[in-house]
């Protein structure tokens, strides 16, 4: 065996760390196509036109109740054509719109 130094040891494991998170992510985006989460910038975005009810409740970012009214609205609206639609939506004023307006996006 390979003796390492504590610090050594620190880095192996961050950067293993690194790697399996991005396996992670990759593995997300292969194993749920109609919910592709995109790369902008340093986030990670959620399009707000395709995503649907069971996605959005995965992510836990929004309640069921919120999710319910996003997918509604959309379905009675049809697509949302600019992120500041979701102030539109039931339960979303503009407090909750400025904490969830940077996790969607529109591709």
């Amino acid at each position: 065996m390979i003796a390492l130094t504590p610090q050594e040891r620190k880095v192996v494991l961050f950067v293993a760390g690194v790697w399996l998170a991005g396996l992670c992510i990759r593995m997300l985006v292969l194993v749920r196509p109609a919910c592709r989460v995109f790369l902008e910038g340093e986030a990670l975005k959620i399009p707000l036109n395709t995503v649907g009810y069971d996605d959005l409740i995965e992510s836990r970012l929004v309640s069921p109740s919120l999710a319910r009214g996003i997918i509604e609205y959309r379905r009675q609206s049809g697509a949302f054509k600019a992120i500041e639609e979701l102030k539109n939506v039931r339960g979303i004023g503009d407090k909750r719109f400025e904490k969830l307006k940077g996790i969607f996006c529109l591709p």
